[in-house]
């Protein structure tokens, strides 16, 4: 969100939720190796914009964010705002794969309601839960959960590794 500072700022919206409540609302992609927004989309941007006719708003979002690298094999990692498992199967479409928080009951995998994959979790801090559901075409989705400070849920088309009984945290001892 780019926060208003007056007058003459096209595309101002107010989102109550977000820590400046009005401004300009941005969706971006971002290089993990440089730190840097690499692709830019707004949001209530009047313009009929590419995928708009063919794919849901969420969707077509993505799709413009990650155009540049479609059929290049790479890993799409995105907050729970894009996560979904018919994101993921639209992603491996483009031959990308995806790792994504699920929030949205909506948005679960059918055959793994979300309460039975977090009630599958352990009481205890680092306890995890993984199934797999297979979509269209043998296509795998692995559905991970995990309990932290509180149960998180992953949706990704990345391949599993083999399970390790360490849990590492980091903190930054810079500071």
């Amino acid at each position: 969100m780019n926060q208003w500072l007056g007058e003459g700022m096209p595309n101002v919206k107010k989102v109550p939720q977000k820590p400046p409540p009005i401004g300009q609302e941005f969706n971006t992609a971002a290089d993990q190796d440089n730190f840097c927004i690499i692709q830019l989309d707004t949001v209530g941007d009047p313009f009929i914009r590419k995928y708009e006719y063919t794919d849901p708003n969420l969707i077509a979002t993505s799709k413009r964010l990650t155009e540049p690298w479609f059929f290049s094999g790479r890993t799409v990692i995105g907050d729970f705002w894009f996560g979904s498992p018919e994101m993921t199967s639209v992603l491996l479409d483009h031959d990308l794969h995806s790792i994504m928080q699920v929030v949205k009951r909506k948005y679960w995998p059918r055959g793994m309601p979300r309460n039975d994959v977090i009630r599958s979790l352990g009481a205890k801090r680092g306890n995890h839960y993984t199934a797999v559901k297979q979509i269209e075409h043998d296509r795998p989705i692995l559905v991970c959960s995990y309990r932290d400070l509180k149960p998180k849920a992953i949706v990704s088309s990345c391949s599993t590794s083999i399970p390790s009984t360490k849990i590492r945290y980091y903190t930054d001892r810079s500071g």
